[in-house]
């Protein structure tokens, strides 16, 4: 019988395999936590990080260039999740709900360096996403967040807990 299944070391195995670096959210009163992953044996794809901060989420995915594929790929997609957060908001949906998804691209300092993200929301709804091509990477970001954040290069992803502290 193997060793148990423990999804942080997975993580931690995953960012040792990435030979890129992962980014993470800072924001004042944020804790960041390990993320999503995706890899092959001998490969990591993509790492997230998911900066908690009060009651929302500032998700961080750092894919090695070229990222899954082609960038219109990427942006329906985008447009793909930013649509299922305003559809799976907590409550009764409005009817008649109208979509318009709309291009909002922002500015976010990474690494100290201000960088434009091209981004999308859906009309009236807080979900933002954008992503940012950077050197060997694709830095995506997904939040309703609304308030200032930068991103910065995890140092030491041993440090990152799988979940926030109690």
């Amino acid at each position: 019988m193997g060793a148990p299944f423990d999804p942080r070391q997975q993580w931690l195995d995953a960012v040792e395999r990435a030979g890129f670096p992962v980014y993470a959210a800072v924001a004042d009163g944020g804790v960041a936590i390990t993320g999503g992953m995706g890899s092959d044996p001998d490969a990591t794809r993509h790492l997230g990080v998911d900066t908690i901060v009060g009651d929302t989420t500032i998700s961080v995915d750092t894919s090695r260039r070229p990222a899954d594929g082609d960038p219109a790929l990427r942006r329906q997609l985008m447009a793909i999740g930013i649509v299922d957060q305003a559809l799976l908001r907590p409550g009764p949906l409005p009817l008649p709900f109208t979509i318009a998804v709309v291009g909002d691209d922002r500015t976010i300092p990474v690494d100290g360096v201000d960088r434009v993200f091209a981004g999308m929301r859906v009309e009236g709804e807080p979900a933002w996403a954008g992503e940012c091509e950077l050197d060997v990477v694709v830095i995506r970001v997904e939040t309703t967040f609304d308030g200032p954040f930068v991103l910065d290069t995890v140092a030491d992803a041993t440090l990152l807990p799988e979940t926030p502290p109690a």
